[in-house]
Formats: C-alpha cells, structure tokens, sequence
C-alpha cells in the first residue's frame, strides 16, 4: 500500500462531512480562525529543491456536540526556491505552491464551555489541493492550544502535511511539511457572552441608580424601595421612615424623648419619656420598690401594696403582647415546710384576687407557691425575712408557654410543740413574738 493511502482515506471520508455539516450548523456558534504558519519541507527530494514558505490559512468550524467541531479550512503559500538541481537534465522548479480546501474535524479533550476556541485541540483535515497544475489529495494533522486574549483565542500550532503525488514518470515521491505558526479564532459564542456581560453591567449600573421613593438612597441598598426615608438623624442610611425611633409606641411628633422609649411603671407614662416608678420591666418580671405586700404570718395584701397592684394592672392594658401573668407566693425561711408552701400559695391567690378586682382579667392570671424554696435575701435577720415574704409577677408573652407550680394541699393541724396552723385565712392565725419554733411565715 502506498504511503498516500491513508490521506486519500481521510478525504473520501471528512470531505462530505465538512461540507454536510457546514449546511446546517447553527452559525451563531461557529469558530472562524486564521493561521499564518512557517513552512519547513521535510524529507528528499522536496527539502532539496525548496526552502522555508509561508502557508496562512482560514477556516470556520460549527460544534457537533460538546468535543467535536466539524467545518473547512482554505489553505495557500509558497515554498522558497532551493538550490539548483545538480543535475542539468532536470528543470529547476522556482518557487514551490500549493492551494487546498480541506474538509475539517477538531477535537476537543477538554471543552471550554464558554468559548469552544480555548483550550487543547486536535485537527484532522483532507481534501484536494492544487500544486502547480496539478490537482492531488491533501492531508493535515495538527494540535494547538487556545488562549484568551480579549475576544480571540491565539494558539500556538503544530501541523503536519501531506502532498499525494501519482503519475509522475520521473518522480511519485510525496510531498511532507511541518507547519509551525500561529492561530487565532474567534468564537461568535465567545462574543454574544462578552455582549451579553456588557448588557448586564450597564443594567447592573442602572439598577444602582434606581431611587423609586427619591430619598436619595438607592433601590439596591434602600430597606423600604418604596417608603422614603424621613431623614431625622436616626437610622437614616437604612431609607426606611422611622415614625418611632425608640420603639416605645408613642410616634415621635408626640414623643417628647423620640430616641428614648418610655418607662412603662405608672408614672407618666403617656409621655413617652423613661422614668424612674413602682413597677418596671425587668428578665420578664415586674419588680416593684422594696415593699412589703404581706404581714408576717399573713396572707392578706397590705393596704401599702394596693398601688403596686394598681401599677400592674395599668400595664397589662399598655401591653398586648403579654399573655398572661403568674403570680409565684414566697414565704421567709421560718416555719415548716408544708405551712410555708401553703402559706406561700395562699398569698399569690390571695394578690390574684385583688388584681381581678381592681380590673385584672381572671383568666389571665395563675398563681403558684414556691414556699422558702426561692429566697431574695439570704439571713436571719428581719431584712431578710422582710424581702423573702414576698409575690412576684411572671411576664408570659404570646407564644410561651409558662407551667405553674402545683397548688399544695391545706397541711393538717400541727402536733404538739409546733404553732398552730392557721385554718380560714380570716381572722388571721395570732402572730407570736418571738415566733414559736416550726411556724411559718
């Protein structure tokens, strides 16, 4: 089989291919390149009568799945002139041409899906060429690499070239090249992407420019697009109106501390300026001044403790967001245990009852006992049985939940050497003094 057998192959076969694929490709994502390659003729007796030549070259492909490209490559130069032939019986053949129009299959091992010009290639091409006069079988085989440059993709190639020669009485030996050059493509996908990127910049910058509401702040950045910001030294950069800096429900035009939110605790609270009072709010509890709400031994709320009750109705109104209220009942830490719980217990019912009647929802308000369990104060001293013999109020918001303690049942009478366990709350059980070991308090 002659050398030329594979070239002649390979155009019987990519021609049709080339020319079918070039008929229905999608142009908008061709490749078009151009080549300029050095020439170098190899093997005898070419290397001899030519020298170096210039082969540039145009071609467009048309992508047949993710890694192969199919289209046509025109290609045409010289070769220098050579030495003259030594012997004198043969014509010295002058400058050396060749005009081919191959069909083209390129390769891509590693496909860049954003410009099908850039990375690693591969090229096959075979088709006619015409050298001199004579028309003769072409084929090429080459590899390059496509790097980015602005739109293009430039690659450095390497191609080898064959000339089928037949026919010829003197000499049928092949034509062999190595092609070493330059090429550089141009993907339409490459372009409508660069395009579509400018578009999207231009948009993006007009994007930063929207100002729906006019406060001067831009959509982009503006937290109400279409409130404008009231610019009144608070929170101004975030272009939302602030008709209450401080949250404390009274609108700033009638706020006399618009940036300090009001103290709810019965004193002034329509002003909407924080203030020092009976009750504040503070863990989720109200706390109230060091009052005593309870005499000792007693379950009945003082006459002193009526305003802080008053207080905390007056609050409850203020505040929607509460749930409910639970009442916990603390007793000092004298008497006994079970008393103490009882006792304890019976003084959280017993301020239930007078929040409900001074306007309290009933069934808004639970109580609980907690005996000696939880003192305020550690001691033995009269301050610390005054702090200890107290109620607090548990704040329950919406969505808590809030479990009370079990109610403990009337403890029995108590036995002999401890003091007697009062029965009805009222009269009251007589308050000892010194207190009798094992009472409560």
């Amino acid at each position: 089989m002659r050398s030329w057998s594979f070239p002649v192959v390979l155009f019987a076969l990519m021609a049709p291919l080339g020319v079918s694929r070039v008929a229905v490709a999608d142009l908008g994502e061709a490749v078009y390149s151009v080549e300029v390659p050095a020439v170098i003729p190899l093997g005898q007796p070419l290397s001899s009568r030519f020298g170096l030549g210039i082969m540039p070259a145009v071609s467009a492909a048309w992508p047949l799945g993710d890694r192969l490209l199919l289209g046509a490559r025109l290609r045409g130069g010289v070769l220098l002139n050579g030495d003259p032939p030594k012997d004198p019986g043969i014509k010295d053949p002058g400058l050396g041409g060749l005009v081919s129009l191959l069909g083209l299959a390129r390769v891509m091992p590693m496909p860049n899906p954003e410009n099908r010009a850039l990375g690693l290639f591969v090229d096959i091409g075979a088709g006619p060429g015409l050298t001199g006069s004579l028309v003769r079988p072409v084929g090429e085989v080459g590899v390059g690499y496509g790097l980015s440059l602005w739109n293009l993709a430039v690659a450095p190639t390497a191609r080898y070239l064959h000339i089928v020669q037949w026919g010829n009485a003197l000499d049928n030996t092949d034509a062999k090249m190595v092609l070493i050059g330059v090429e550089a493509s141009f993907s339409k996908q490459a372009a409508a992407k660069s395009d579509t990127a400018v578009v999207v910049e231009k948009a993006k910058v007009a994007e930063d420019e929207v100002d729906t509401d006019g406060d001067g702040i831009p959509d982009v950045r503006d937290k109400c697009p279409t409130k404008p910001e009231d610019k009144d030294g608070f929170e101004d950069d975030d272009g939302c109106p602030d008709p209450d800096n401080d949250k404390d429900g009274f609108l700033d035009p009638v706020d006399k501390c618009p940036n300090e939110p009001e103290t709810v605790n019965g004193i002034d609270d329509d002003d909407g300026c924080p203030d020092q009072g009976i009750i504040e709010v503070k863990e989720e509890r109200l706390s109230y001044e060091e009052r005593v709400l309870f005499a000792t031994n007693r379950a009945r709320v003082l006459p002193v403790g009526r305003p802080i009750l008053a207080a905390i109705v007056h609050m409850w109104k203020q505040h929607p967001e509460w749930e409910r209220l639970v009442i916990e009942g603390h007793a000092d830490k004298r008497g006994a245990d079970e008393y103490n719980n009882w006792l304890s217990h019976e003084r959280a019912d017993r301020t239930r009852k007078a929040l409900v009647d001074l306007g309290f929802p009933a069934d808004k308000v639970e109580v609980a006992g907690y005996g000696k369990r939880m003192p305020r104060k550690e001691g033995d001293d009269e301050t610390a049985y005054r702090q200890n013999r107290r109620v607090e109020f548990v704040i329950v918001r919406k969505k808590e939940e809030q479990v009370a303690a079990p109610t403990p049942m009337k403890p029995a009478a108590p036995t002999t050497g401890t003091p007697a366990t009062p029965g009805p709350m009222e009269p009251p059980p007589v308050d000892l003094s010194p207190p009798p070991i094992g009472g409560g308090r």
